[in-house]
């Protein structure tokens, strides 16, 4: 496990953007699934890292030739890769390139699944933004 995150996940890996169930955490709720659970995506808005995990990171990221790598930098069929490749491609995207690493690593993020999607950090966008 690879550190914490204080958002309520929405995001289903290997979906589409324009295909997402309503919520992980509904879908959780309705299984009586516990408080917690892990999942290997990274949240965004409110990470907190392992210090271990996040130097490890930072040392791989440094040696890494983005400009040289065809693949992308996250795994095909989820949609981080999607959005890589439909609108950054620049590689500097950080999120995208710490998922490529902590899947190859196997690792995993603590996530909380409170009732009604409340959770610790939370951002809210008119529809359309991205930011």
């Amino acid at each position: 496990m690879f550190g914490l995150s204080l958002q309520h996940q929405h995001t289903v890996l290997g979906q589409r953007t324009s295909f997402r169930i309503r919520s992980i955490g509904k879908e959780l709720n309705e299984t009586g699934a516990p408080v917690f659970f892990k999942y290997q995506l990274l949240g965004t808005w409110g990470a907190v890292f392992f210090p271990e995990h996040w130097h490890a990171f930072l040392k791989w990221i440094a040696a890494v030739k983005i400009d040289d790598m065809e693949a992308g930098c996250t795994p095909s069929g989820l949609v981080s890769t999607q959005w890589w490749m439909e609108r950054y491609r620049t590689g500097r995207i950080w999120e995208t390139w710490f998922i490529r690493f902590s899947f190859e690593r196997g690792w995993y993020s603590l996530y909380t699944n409170f009732p009604n999607r409340e959770a610790f950090a939370v951002s809210y966008r008119e529809s359309g933004l991205n930011f």
